[in-house]
């Protein structure tokens, strides 16, 4: 019942049910424990997963989420061994490895963070949220070919993915290469035309590229998707 109830208010009641008749189901403390994880009780979801796995050592999937729930805590030490654990127990997890890459990330171990991130797509090649961490991480390092390249990679494997457009044509707008990002832009708004953003960063495309009304037509865009998008505003604000 709480795998399929309607709502997280009732998913964690069947689950507290379901520990209270039985201390030591690990799974349900396991899943229990993810509800409390995304609505920020991390304290509670804590001791939930430090007892499933002290409950059945082996339990892969409990141990990483252990460690995402003390990466979120920012203790990356405990959190790091955490999910050496998990993959100790289970060797093929690229879920866990994307995991492993946020937290070097967090401790801005670039190369550590590339390299996890790099496992997950060996197992997963479709793992799309580690293709987009590789993009934007080597995006913000300045590594623009770098990214272009990961992004042509990747839509070798999802091609449909609005994000990795998205990211592929930030690293080409910064390699001045206008209308190959300009295309990019376009068909992640073709892909996924709800999102703020990319309309936000095409329109700094064109002011970037002179084509100044295209930059306020786009800013406009946003701003109908989200009335109080700051930065759409602040460069609207530029152009008048």
């Amino acid at each position: 019942m709480g795998k399929v109830a309607d709502n997280r208010a009732m998913a964690v009641k069947h689950y507290r049910d379901a520990i209270s008749l039985n201390p030591n189901y690990g799974q349900a403390m396991n899943n229990l424990a993810n509800i409390l994880k995304d609505i920020g009780d991390l304290d509670e979801a804590e001791m939930y997963l430090r007892t499933a796995v002290r409950l059945r050592t082996d339990f892969a999937a409990a141990w990483m989420n252990l460690g995402i729930v003390l990466s979120n805590k920012e203790q990356y030490d405990e959190a790091e061994k955490c999910f050496l654990s998990a993959l100790k127990y289970r060797s093929h997890y690229p879920d866990c490895y994307y995991n492993l890459g946020n937290l070097y990330l967090g401790k801005k171990m670039f190369s550590d963070a590339h390299n996890a991130w790099q496992k997950a797509i060996s197992q997963n090649p479709k793992h799309v949220v580690a293709w987009n961490n590789i993009i934007i991480m080597l995006d913000s390092l300045g590594e623009y070919g770098k990214a272009e390249e990961t992004a042509n990679e990747a839509l070798k494997m999802v091609p449909d993915d609005a994000g990795v457009r998205f990211n592929l044509a930030n690293a080409l707008g910064k390699l001045s290469r206008f209308e190959e990002s300009e295309e990019s832009f376009l068909e992640a708004i073709r892909l996924k035309p709800d999102q703020t953003i990319y309309y936000v960063n095409l329109g700094v495309l064109y002011h970037r590229w002179k084509k100044l009304e295209k930059a306020k037509l786009m800013y406009y865009r946003a701003l109908e998707l989200n009335p109080n998008s700051e930065s759409a505003l602040r460069n609207l604000r530029m152009l008048e």
